[in-house]
Order: C-alpha cells, then structure tokens, then sequence
C-alpha cells in the first residue's frame, strides 16, 4: 500500500495594512463587502466576502472558504460553517471541523493563533491546500477562518491569504463579537423563562395540596378558568387560601409574563382606593403635583386581585364595571378614559346574595361576577389535605429556622385531623410555625399542653 502523505505546514506573518499599498479597486471592494455586512451581519454573508476578496488578492478563485466559531476547541466541538463560491445550493453549508487535521499535524493551532497574527498554510504542495487565520475580539479568539484551494495553482498562496485577514478580520471580529453577545442575551432570556416556568410550578405542584376530592373540583375548575381570561370571584371563608388560588390563575395564563397586583380592600379608606385603583391626573383640584397610574393601568397585560371588593363603595364598585364592560378606566380629575387591559380577580368571604341584599354588593357587579364564580371549600370539609398540608408547612419552617423537627406524634396527628380549624389553612400554618418555634431542638412534634385558639 501506498504510504499515505504527512501533512505538513508553514506559517505566514499577517502584513500591517500600510504594508500593503494602494491597490486598484482594493477600497471599492472593502466599502461593499462592509455595507453587504452591516445590511445583514451573518456568516455567510462574511465568507462570501472573504471569497471574493482572496480572489482580489491573489487573482484566482478560492475552493471554498470558512470559520470554525469556538466553542469547544479542545475538543473539536465548534460551529463550523463552510462557504463554496457559485455552489448551486448557495449559503453555507456545515462540514466537520477542519481543526482536526491541524491537531494530527502536530500544530495547536488555536493555542499558536492566540498568540501571534499570522496565516498558517497546511499541505503546501499537496494538491489541495488550506490557510488557516484567526479573529479575535476583546474577549480573545472568537473564530479561526479557512480559505481552501488547489495548491498547485497558486505559488503564493500563503502571502496571499495572510494579507487578506489583515483586511478581513477587524469586521468579521465586530460580526461575530455581536454574534456572542446576541447568543449570550438569548442564553439569559432562555434562563429567566426557566426561572419564571419554575415560579409558576411552584404554586401548581408545592403550595396547592388536594389530596381531597373537594379541593380537586376546585382545581378542576380553576383550570377551566385559565384560558377563558374572564373576570373571577373567588369566595370562601377567610384563611381558605383564596389569594393562593388567585396567583396560581395568574401564573397559568397567558398573563403571566405581566405584573399580579395585589391590593386588600380592607386595609385603605375609600379615597385612597379611588387613588390606587384608578390613579389621578396632576391638578390642585385633586390634591396631585404629577400624574400617577392606578393599578388597572399598571397591570397592562397582567392580572389585578382585590381582596375583600364588597368593601369597595358602591361608586367604586360601579368604577370598575364600566372597566369590565368598556375596557378603560378614568382617572380622578381627568376629563378622558384611558384604554387597559387586566384581568380582575376579586374575593370575598361573605355570601354573595347576603352582601347584594345588604346593598354592599351593587346588582350590576353581581351580575358580571356571578358566573365566574371560584368557592374554597373550608379546612374542616377537606380533611383528606390536613396531613398533607401540615407535612408541607413543617418542612417549610425547618428549613427556614433551621429546625430539626422531622414528624408529628400519633397523639398531635389524631387532634389535627379531628380539631375544626376555625381560621382554616392559616390557621394551620400558624400552628405548624409556632410549634417548630417552641421546640426547634425537637425532632418529633407534640401539642402537649398546648392551647389552640383560632386566628
């Protein structure tokens, strides 16, 4: 058998520009290439130009040219993309990492790259050689080019090549540092919608347990909800977790790239609900010096929870029917309406009729929430999810404080499942808290002595 050929190598010292002199067309050529890349700053749109500007250099048609990105140099793992001038299929092509016959060559080619500007040539001589140069951006070498052609045609192959990636590197280095900087914006987007997904897991799979049928309805029809995008009345006696349910509607929507906010009617007087809800324009009349965005507005594409609405005054509730029928809201002092587009997700823990009756409810608000209605059955209908639940809370709180509480004793267990849980799951957080605070030390939890009060 024939001995197969080593390959060899020699290296060329990339020449300063000023080193290269005026040439004919040279600049004509450099000024398209560079507008033909800031159109569209792509591969393939540098190694056609490299083509065709070796081909100005040396005179001659190159085979094919290159660029093997790094990513993975070591282990010849790159992006490699290979151009062919007047292919019929046009483009790049992608082929296997030259770089490989570079190592069996003896040469570390990136590690000598790194190092120095210069052109090294493999297999001059042989019938088909290959230049190789590299492109460096501020964060080092971002890529090595190749340039192929029949070795016996050209006797200056070599100069020819390295005086091309005098000319070519400094704007293939700005493409692809850009290139970097795009994959690496991606790569954070890629990661925040991991964070985000994981977000919106942990209120489906660790904070709603339902191990009971009753809470499973619920589930059941809470997903039903989700893609409907209709307002909801969530009602249920209070500590039933009914804002837990409010935010697990938010993440599973499509609204959930925008904001949830949150707002406890309970908590502010009627005026300042009118400023939170619905903002105000900059006047003396209104008691403003800048204009300020109510919640509606600021949620745009997101989802608005109001805990306790049959608090609201009649004005206010009367506010946000025209928002759920018109899709805009006013400001205090403005004379306009304003276009949103939230959500609304409201609760309260009294019955509904009751509060219509009252007159704390108005009918018109009754009658669009009435239909989207979201009960929360109490603790004590869904005995099946006080193990489960109190078993979630006690991990929690060992982790938070660090406790070595593991387990409940028979006696603590057999008392919660048959205690009445007045104040329902907060209650039972409450409870779970507390006993891990008073016996950290402790790994079995035990009641004994304890008074149990509802909250």
């Amino acid at each position: 058998m024939t001995p197969t050929p080593t390959m060899t190598w020699q290296a060329f010292d990339c020449p300063r520009i000023e080193a290269l002199g005026a040439r004919a067309g040279l600049a004509s050529l450099l000024l398209s290439l560079t507008q033909a890349v800031a159109a569209r700053p792509e591969v393939d749109v540098l190694l056609a130009g490299l083509s065709e500007l070796f081909e100005d250099l040396s005179g001659q048609a190159a085979a094919c040219a290159g660029v093997v990105i790094l990513t993975d140099a070591e282990e010849f793992q790159n992006e490699v993309f290979r151009f062919v001038p007047q292919s019929p299929a046009g483009g790049c092509t992608n082929e296997r990492d030259p770089l490989a016959a570079c190592a069996s060559a003896g040469l570390d080619l990136v590690a000598e790259l790194r190092e120095r500007e210069a052109c090294f040539l493999m297999g001059a001589g042989t019938s088909q050689a290959t230049a190789f140069f590299g492109v460096r951006g501020a964060s080092g070498l971002l890529a090595v080019f190749y340039i192929k052609l029949p070795g016996a045609e050209l006797a200056n192959f070599g100069q020819a090549s390295a005086a091309a990636a005098t000319l070519f590197s400094p704007l293939a280095g700005l493409v692809l540092a850009q290139r970097r900087r795009q994959a690496l914006a991606h790569g954070v987007l890629e990661e925040n919608r991991y964070f985000a997904e994981r977000e919106r897991r942990h209120y489906l799979f660790k904070e709603l347990v339902c191990e009971s049928a009753t809470m499973r309805a619920v589930y059941d029809a809470l997903n039903e909800r989700v893609a409907r995008d209709t307002p909801v009345l969530i009602t249920g006696e209070a500590g039933t977790g009914k804002e837990l349910l409010a935010r697990a509607l938010h993440h599973l929507s499509w609204r959930k790239e925008g904001m949830l906010i949150s707002l406890d009617c309970s908590q502010l007087t009627n005026d300042l609900l009118d400023f939170e809800l619905f903002g105000c324009v900059a006047s003396e009349l209104a008691g403003a010096v800048a204009a300020r965005k109510g919640i509606f507005e600021l949620a745009r594409n997101g989802t608005v929870f109001l805990d306790e609405i049959d608090l609201l005054s009649p004005l206010m509730q009367g506010k946000i029917v025209r928002m759920l029928k018109e899709g805009e809201v006013r400001r205090i002092g403005d004379a306009v309406g304003r276009s949103v587009n939230a959500r609304l997700i409201a609760s309260t823990h009294r019955d509904l009729q009751t509060l219509v009756n009252e007159g704390k409810l108005r009918h018109d608000l009754f009658l669009a929430l009435r239909g989207h209605v979201l009960e929360v059955p109490a603790l004590r209908h869904r005995q099946a999810d006080i193990l489960p639940l109190a078993r979630t809370f006690l991990r929690s709180y060992c982790q938070r404080y660090g406790a070595r509480c593991r387990k409940f004793d028979d006696a603590t267990l057999a008392w919660m499942l048959a205690y009445r849980w007045p104040g329902n799951v907060r209650q039972l957080q409450s409870f779970i808290e507390s006993a891990v605070l008073r016996a950290p030390e402790e790994e079995v939890v035990s009641m004994d002595g304890w008074q149990v009060e509802a909250t």
